[in-house]
């Protein structure tokens, strides 16, 4: 195919769709044992790693709206996983933080969630992965750049 060939574009779009669905559906099933959502492991993923640690930062990360993203940081907080801290810079607002529980949940399901995709990609050469991580993330960055409220 030429660079300007439309289906392939149109063919990585639905190739990358695609397997969006069925890996988040892969996901969601391995982490029904540990009585988690797909989005509350993203975000005790996101908290625990930093990325997220208010509800706006939470909301990009997980794509969901703020009274979802409300909604989310209540359940986790309810399952006893997130604490709400104030904030040391702002009053009104606050810092997400696991507790120990939180932890090992997300210790537990991360461990899954590697089985998982361990399992999945198990027909992909190493080298090969390594080149389609480094590929999707031109391209997350590329969209991010083009798409900035995205």
């Amino acid at each position: 195919r030429t660079p300007d060939d439309p289906e392939g574009y149109l063919t990585l779009l639905e190739l990358l769709t695609t397997l969006d669905r069925q890996l988040v559906n892969a996901a969601r099933v391995a982490l029904e044992p540990h009585h988690l959502h797909y989005n509350d492991f993203i975000a005790l993923r996101s908290i625990s790693l930093g990325r997220a640690d208010t509800p706006s930062l939470l909301s990009r990360v997980t794509g969901i709206t703020l009274p979802a993203t409300s909604e989310l940081i209540d359940r986790l907080v309810g399952q006893g996983w997130v604490v709400r801290s104030p904030s040391p810079t702002d009053r009104r607002s606050y810092r997400l933080e696991l507790t120990d529980s939180g932890r090992e949940a997300y210790r537990g399901s991360a461990g899954t969630l590697h089985q998982t995709m361990t399992h999945l990609c198990a027909r992909l050469p190493v080298e090969s992965r390594q080149f389609l991580e480094a590929g999707i993330v031109e391209l997350w960055q590329s969209v991010q750049a083009a798409t900035p409220s995205l």
